[in-house]
């Protein structure tokens, strides 16, 4: 059995759930027995809701959202109900690409008043400078209490599908005993890459960042 490491069921720890989800990542891909009930279990929960409600919450990044805006597209081919949630300055962007698909777009206010982020700015193409990445990413937490109003006002929800980098969602997910999957926008082969690297350390112990390893 082979889950696609883009997708992957995420721990139930939020907290920990996007370090566990990698080490879940390398397990599901080299078939590990334990890892295979997780997963099978997992999909026999989304599988058991008869015509089950996707929400969908890509991170506020082009690159993040695109391929996510594709996958919503497949379930509505299927006839499936999905919901993509985004925010109000990237929804325009959303709406404009799904005007022929019969897919629900709710809006979330990001935050206001996040140190180093301008006013206005709801997507990393905006940033002044990348290096306010984790302050932008951190900040999309803050969202948590009005993704979980649009949750309650969705229901029933058969399964959530949210960017890695929203790890909060598990949070959610779990408080309202929602499936969710995790999203990796990378290839499983950068996707192994990254997760081989996050869990081995090779760079650790090197002395500069020019350095092989």
């Amino acid at each position: 059995f082979f889950l696609p490491p883009a997708l992957i069921p995420c721990s139930m720890s939020s907290r920990r759930s996007y370090e566990l989800s990698y080490k879940g990542h390398i397990k599901a891909t080299f078939s590990s027995q334990n890892n295979q009930q997780i997963i099978h279990q997992r999909l026999q929960e989304m599988v058991s809701v008869s015509s089950p409600h996707f929400v969908i919450f890509p991170f506020l990044a082009q690159g993040h959202t695109i391929p996510l805006i594709y996958l919503a597209r497949i379930l509505w081919q299927h006839h499936l109900p999905v919901t993509i949630v985004t925010t109000p300055a990237n929804s325009p962007l959303v709406r404009s690409t799904l005007q022929d698909a019969a897919i629900c777009v709710v809006e979330l206010a990001f935050p206001e008043n996040i140190e180093g982020i301008p006013y206005g700015v709801e997507n990393t193409d905006k940033l002044p400078s990348m290096s306010l990445f984790h302050q932008f990413a951190n900040a999309t937490k803050l969202m948590q209490p009005h993704f979980e109003k649009a949750l309650e006002d969705l229901q029933p929800v058969g399964c959530i599908i949210s960017d890695a980098f929203l790890g909060w969602t598990q949070d959610s997910a779990a408080k309202m005993g929602i499936p969710r999957i995790g999203f990796y926008g990378m290839s499983s082969f950068a996707s192994t890459l990254s997760a081989i690297i996050a869990i081995e350390r090779p760079h650790a112990l090197t002395t500069s960042i020019d350095e092989p390893f």
